[in-house]
């Protein structure tokens, strides 16, 4: 939870059955102000993972 809470932004991936865990969680945390994205496109996420910092 302390990793989630000082988290600048939060990045979820997933595919098949936890995209759709992925989406909901993604929701969650906006109601909660805490900006996140959800990428369910495999092509995007491998874009994106390079990119990311801890």
């Amino acid at each position: 939870m302390k990793a989630l809470e000082q988290a600048k932004h939060v990045y979820l991936f997933g595919v098949g059955g936890s995209a759709v865990v992925c989406d909901d969680f993604r929701h969650k945390l906006m109601r909660m102000g805490k900006p996140s994205s959800y990428y369910p496109d495999i092509h995007l996420q491998m874009t994106f993972v390079p990119a990311m910092t801890p």
